[in-house]
């Protein structure tokens, strides 16, 4: 692991908890430990969703069903023949690369255990 990696984890841990602190003055919520925890909880659980849909991505799973359904309907179609005649067969796409996908995910794995750990102590 890198040192940008650690930075972009320090940073995305640091912009949840400043949002959790926005949220309490924005919503205006009295109970402020808990719901510095909750928000915190449905921050690192946004991270990790937005994190694992990267890691999806990066995997190139969608990458090969729009390859399946561009030579289906180049196949089938007849515009599709033609364009296969005169430019040759559907090439594959490469898959989605992110330099995120990893912090994100890292960081709220990170924060979902502490919450986890704080909120068994708290209560």
């Amino acid at each position: 692991m890198s040192f940008k990696d650690i930075y972009r984890i320090v940073i995305c841990m640091l912009i949840s908890i400043v949002l959790s602190v926005v949220f309490i003055y924005v919503f205006g919520q009295t109970n402020v430990v808990l719901s510095i925890l909750n928000n915190l909880f449905i921050i690192a659980s946004i991270l990790l969703i937005i994190g694992g849909g990267f890691f999806v991505l990066q995997g190139g799973l969608f990458n090969g069903i729009t390859y399946s359904f561009k030579r289906f309907f180049s196949r089938i179609t007849r515009l599709g023949e033609y364009a296969t005649a005169i430019d040759g067969d559907v090439e594959y796409t490469s898959a989605f690369s992110s330099d995120y996908t990893y912090p994100i995910l890292i960081a709220g794995g990170i924060q979902f255990i502490l919450v986890l750990l704080i909120s068994i102590i708290y209560f």
